[in-house]
């Protein structure tokens, strides 16, 4: 809400809540990465983990940049002043510099050293993806699914198929 020509929002700048939001970006990651790896409702483990975060994060679990954004337009509880926008999406940055490598080592079994290599680009990658494939070992995985090209049997979290279908 709009209140004498500036958007006013809770001033949420403290290092607890700064904290709280790398807790959170990181548990989003998890979940994300966990519902996949367990073949669930990953839509529905994401809505569970934001409305729990919102009450076990003081920051009440903003854990994305674009909610960051808009809350800062609102004049509710859950609101942000422009102000601490800067500490949440760190925080945001910092949760996802930690989680994803985390995640991959994790739920995709890399190494600490392949898991890290993930935030980084790869140099000859033409798109700009990461140095990771899409399709990767899994722990325990036994659907395994042919390559298209090759023929070749390897486990994998998206065959071809899905993987052209995503892009």
């Amino acid at each position: 809400m709009k209140r004498n020509g500036e958007f006013d929002g809770k001033d949420r700048d403290t290092d607890g809540e700064f904290f709280a939001e790398i807790v959170a970006t990181v548990g989003l990651l998890a979940t994300i990465f966990g519902g996949i790896r367990a073949k669930a409702d990953v839509a529905m483990a994401v809505g569970l983990f934001i409305t729990a975060g919102y009450w076990f994060t003081s920051s009440t679990s903003f854990a994305n940049p674009a909610v960051t954004v808009a809350r800062s337009f609102t004049d509710t509880f859950a609101s942000i002043s422009p102000k601490s926008f800067r500490a949440y999406f760190l925080g945001q940055l910092l949760g996802l510099v930690g989680g994803l490598p985390m995640c991959e080592w994790l739920f995709l079994d890399r190494s600490p050293l392949d898991a890290l290599a993930v935030l980084v680009r790869s140099p000859g990658g033409g798109g700009g993806g990461s140095s990771a494939p899409v399709t990767s070992p899994r722990r325990g995985d036994d659907d395994h699914k042919p390559n298209a090209s090759t023929g070749e049997s390897k486990p994998a979290l998206m065959d071809d198929n899905e993987v052209s279908q995503a892009a």
